[in-house]
């Protein structure tokens, strides 16, 4: 009997802009939450909070923690954490964006967008997990169902 290959719930369809050496546009369920590489960097922990604790709120005053872009599919919207504005914003639709590939709808860096975008700012990045909500979700729910991005 042969073995069928494990089957990959696609999430959305043209998510990924095509590269020449990854051409696949698919965003799949099991590329949400933390990459192994993330877990990896934060000194290899598997918990959603442990990891988002050692990479994005290890903020103090002599280290900022890393930037973190997320996509949330129920909301179909981007999101950016700043760390050095110390701010959480939804990044705008680029004006050039052609409409096919979702990931290309934005540029994924710090900048500054319009006050209708900012969403929260914060003293420190703790704040962000304790107080911020989609709906009734909370920032483990939705970093566990997002796509995740990392910045310096």
């Amino acid at each position: 009997m042969t073995e069928k290959p494990e089957q990959r719930k696609v999430i959305l369809r043209n998510f990924w802009y095509p590269l020449p050496d990854m051409p696949k546009t698919d965003l799949y369920e099991d590329e949400l939450g933390w990459n192994l590489s993330d877990r990896e960097e934060a000194g290899g922990y598997t918990d959603t909070k442990d990891v988002w604790d050692h990479l994005i709120a290890l903020s103090s005053d002599d280290i900022v923690g890393f930037d973190l872009c997320f996509y949330y599919p129920e909301t179909d919207r981007f999101y950016y954490l700043d760390n050095i504005s110390r701010s959480l914003f939804i990044l705008p639709t680029r004006p050039d964006w052609d409409g096919k590939y979702i990931f290309d709808r934005v540029d994924i860096q710090p900048q500054t967008v319009p006050d209708e975008y900012e969403l929260m700012e914060f003293e420190h990045a703790s704040e962000v997990w304790d107080k911020f909500r989609i709906g009734d979700k909370d920032m483990r729910y939705i970093l566990e169902h997002s796509v995740l991005m990392l910045s310096t």
